[in-house]
């Protein structure tokens, strides 16, 4: 066994571990899966490769990145009712689709 990052685990590595994704490419192969399933798979298992390399934001990074940038956060780890407020908010407007969030899904959405 060895040390890896998490990209290097869901991704793969070069010369080494071949990585969960590609295990999942050969399977979705294997099974000779019908284009519409492998389309839409295809979207989620490129959001996740993405997360994991780091060039897409985790949900937990943007949600502390939310809290950090709040005009109305003090810096003190307290997270007012306002702010938690604007939060749901602001979540509730990237799940129904108002605010687009790209550091999060990139042009996957």
């Amino acid at each position: 066994y060895t040390e890896m990052s998490i990209d290097e685990i869901i991704n793969g590595r070069n010369g080494g571990f071949v990585g969960l994704i590609p295990i999942v490419l050969r399977y979705l192969d294997s099974v000779e899966a019908d284009g519409i399933t492998r389309t839409k798979l295809m979207r989620y298992i490129k959001l996740i490769s993405l997360r994991a390399s780091g060039a897409l934001m985790t949900n937990a990074a943007w949600i502390r990145n939310f809290v950090r940038n709040h005009p109305k956060y003090k810096g003190n780890s307290v997270v007012t009712s306002e702010i938690n407020y604007d939060l749901m908010q602001a979540i509730k407007d990237i799940t129904n689709g108002v605010s687009r969030v790209p550091e999060l899904f990139g042009e996957l959405c």
